[in-house]
């Protein structure tokens, strides 16, 4: 996996480059389709409708509590996690592994596997999570 790091609040895009391999010019921008939303849901089926026509891929969005339930069993291959603490306003995306240990944080270069709570302490509270599976 090549990683692909954030170069302006645009982690969850560098995630998505990470995963398909390609650059992060080549992901639409996904704050910029959340933004003009008026529900915030719009960039979603935007995103998912690229990932379909050009990756033959595709978006499946998880809630909290099943990704809480499944630690541990099930995942298989890194998925993005978003995330939000103290540690700033807005929620913040990762890739981890089954272990629900980083093994991507677009934001930070220098990075090992790492727990959540080793990386930004008890005050992370999972938002949802994506899977990108082959179409």
């Amino acid at each position: 996996m090549k990683k692909v790091f954030q170069d302006k609040d645009n982690c969850l895009d560098a995630c998505l480059a990470t995963l398909l391999g390609i650059t992060l010019k080549d992901v639409p921008e996904t704050r910029w389709l959340a933004e003009k939303s008026e529900g915030g849901g719009f960039w979603f089926k935007e995103i998912n409708d690229w990932l379909i026509k050009k990756h033959k891929s595709r978006l499946i969005w998880v809630s909290k509590k099943d990704v809480l339930m499944n630690i541990g069993g099930g995942y298989k291959d890194p998925f993005i996690l978003v995330i939000k603490g103290d540690y700033g306003k807005d929620a913040h995306a990762v890739i981890v592994n089954h272990e629900m240990k980083i093994i991507h944080d677009p934001a930070h270069p220098a990075q090992i596997k790492r727990s959540f709570t080793e990386t930004y302490g008890m005050d992370v509270k999972t938002q949802y999570a994506l899977f990108l599976t082959k179409n």
